[in-house]
């Protein structure tokens, strides 16, 4: 028994049925500005066209390089950078500390987690780094001056994240199971 109403036996659902097609129907093609704004690469194309037309009459508006640069002259000095040589350097020099400093915390994450997982002394010091430093992640920002020993990179890196989401996954195993 099925509790479903058919829809002729509401009232209140108005259904028309409509019999096949007939055979002599006609498909027009679409016109070619409708298919080429069909196309979401072209679409976001002409976002970006224009924002940057936007950007470049309020900075000719502006009249002030210093606060708010033309597109043009943003788009000259790109080019000069990168053909120089200047902008993939910087970029490199960029990637480099990243990965130095995320390879460095993963290293360190790994190593204090398996301390707090082995032996009680690891324990209290990952609770007591992790309450020290987890409410303040905005200070690993304060810690530039160290930038030229190295270890602005060490603190930069998101080593705190690792360290804290492993000691909660190894507490919540029980303890006859480590």
């Amino acid at each position: 028994m099925t509790m479903l109403a058919d829809a002729n036996d509401r009232p209140d659902f108005v259904v028309e049925r409509f019999g096949k097609p007939e055979k002599n129907f006609v498909v027009l093609p679409l016109p070619f500005w409708k298919r080429l704004l069909d196309n979401d690469g072209l679409r976001r194309a002409l976002v970006l066209l224009a924002l940057g037309i936007v950007w470049q009459a309020y900075a000719v508006w502006v009249d002030n390089d210093l606060v708010f640069p033309k597109l043009s002259d943003v788009l000259v000095d790109l080019w000069k950078s990168t053909i120089n040589g200047v902008l993939p350097a910087r970029t490199w020099n960029s990637l480099h500390t990243l990965l130095i400093g995320y390879t460095l915390g993963i290293g360190l994450g790994i190593a204090i987690t398996t301390a707090a997982i082995v032996t009680r002394v690891g324990n209290d010091l990952l609770a007591t780094l992790t309450s020290m430093f987890n409410p303040l992640r905005r200070l690993r920002f304060c810690l530039s001056p160290f930038s030229g020993s190295g270890w602005g990179r060490v603190a930069s890196s998101s080593c705190w994240r690792i360290r804290c989401c492993g000691l909660s996954r190894s507490i919540r195993i029980p303890a006859t199971f480590q």
